[in-house]
């Protein structure tokens, strides 16, 4: 995915948007806003790109998991149906409809918190972890109540 997009993401995860498709003809702006110059960041986005960036890299930093055991999360997350299609969702966008498929629905009902980065599919600041691994996490949380 783009560093840009999953900027977009991240400043996006704090609001819940609800996008409307409303015809160009009915837009007085939309062709000046169509033309509007982005050529270059100027200084508060530079420093937000930088925010972000920070952010993304502290998210990383304290996951509670080890190298090995995150490498072993997203080789299940590639194996796991329902993960692909939901990092595949992630990276191309959503549909603005809900997918047919009732496992995917609750994902695209928080689709705004979830996000591949550094290929690993996340929930806000949690791993998502696939169904093959579930039993053996609860297993070993619960192993570490005793």
């Amino acid at each position: 995915m783009p560093p840009q997009i999953l900027r977009f993401r991240l400043q996006m995860m704090q609001y819940n948007p609800e996008v409307l498709h409303i015809s160009g003809k009915c837009h007085i702006s939309a062709d000046a806003l169509l033309r509007a110059p982005v050529s270059s960041l100027n200084m508060s986005d530079r420093q937000f790109v930088e925010e972000v960036e920070a952010f993304v890299s502290s998210t990383m930093d304290q996951l509670p998991a080890t190298a090995q055991c995150l490498q072993e999360i997203i080789e299940a997350q590639k194996n796991d149906e329902v993960c692909m299609q939901v990092r595949g969702y992630c990276q191309a966008g959503w549909s603005v409809y809900m997918p047919h498929q009732p496992l995917l629905r609750p994902y695209w009902e928080s689709r705004v918190h979830l996000a591949v980065v550094d290929d690993l599919l996340l929930y806000d600041e949690c791993i998502v972890i696939p169904q093959a691994l579930r039993l053996d996490l609860l297993d070993c949380i619960h192993r570490g109540h005793h």
